[in-house]
């Protein structure tokens, strides 16, 4: 029998819901998907909280994910549930999105807390640009965190200046994947990605889609790519945003679930996913 409690989602915007900030204490998104989900939260539209939404209630489905955040932070907060005194590694599922370059978490005295510094190099020319953005929660940002943080972007972008290389970059990213994958096989965890992450391991990824409504991928953001399910895409245009939208995290949690009953991990009833209706939706749309 199944002794699975927790499944814990780590990973970038796309798998916090970035683009749904509807409970963002600044820039309120439109109301193009007023209706769908109750409460108009950024978790409800993510696809954790879709996950959520069709699991049994004794299994909780928690959100790690932050926008502009990354592998920084999924390391450190695995790492803190794995040395919990009373974990149990067969009650945890761990479902992780990989983040690219350009991510950097620090502890920030001045708040007490973690920020996340977001920068970015010309593929060019291999220079870094002359930006760097510094946040503790995007989207969720209090004015007095965010114009605290401003004092302090022209002494982080010196230091990256003067620090920072992009093929070296470049190379520290695979190896700390590399090493941390060492650490989940090492304590033996149910893990699993939804990024495109050669591991040597087989049945570590999901496959999203069907091959004929939707183009497959074992990646959810290059299947929402594939298939133009991006919000941009999903609300014609009126909403610009790039993130994965609505009928997309839909399908990336279906896909786990479906997947997780048939591995035996959860026992429940699969579902019967519907892809005509789900390649049909279109959003009632309106503009405030």
């Amino acid at each position: 029998m199944s002794k699975i409690k927790y499944i814990n989602c780590f990973g970038t915007s796309f798998t916090a819901g970035g683009g749904f900030e509807f409970d963002g204490h600044k820039n309120p998104r439109n109301n193009l998907y007023e209706g769908l989900e109750n409460p108009l939260t950024q978790f409800n539209f993510s696809y954790p909280g879709q996950l959520k939404k069709i699991l049994n209630k004794d299994i909780k489905v928690i959100n790690y994910a932050k926008n502009g955040y990354g592998n920084d932070r999924t390391f450190r907060q695995i790492y803190q549930i794995v040395n919990t005194p009373d974990f149990n590694k067969d009650e945890h599922i761990f479902i992780i999105e990989y983040a690219g370059l350009g991510r950097t978490e620090y502890w920030f005295n001045p708040i007490q807390d973690y920020i996340v510094l977001n920068y970015w190099f010309d593929w060019n020319t291999g220079k870094l640009k002359d930006e760097v953005n510094l946040a503790n929660s995007y989207g969720y940002e209090t004015f007095e965190v965010e114009n605290n943080l401003k004092n302090y972007k022209s002494m982080f972008l010196e230091f990256f200046q003067h620090t920072l290389d992009l093929q070296k970059e470049h190379k520290l990213l695979f190896q700390n994947i590399e090493f941390f994958s060492s650490y989940l096989k090492l304590h033996q965890l149910n893990y699993f990605y939804v990024s495109d992450v050669f591991e040597g391991n087989i049945g570590k990824n999901f496959i999203f889609g069907d091959g004929d409504y939707f183009k497959k991928s074992n990646d959810f953001n290059q299947f929402s790519a594939y298939n133009n399910l991006s919000i941009k895409c999903e609300t014609d245009g009126i909403d610009g945003d790039l993130h994965n939208g609505y009928i997309s995290n839909k399908i990336v949690a279906m896909s786990i679930y479906n997947t997780l009953i048939d591995l035996g991990l959860i026992n429940l009833e699969k579902i019967d996913i519907n892809w005509k209706e789900l390649k049909d939706f279109k959003l009632k749309t309106k503009i405030i």
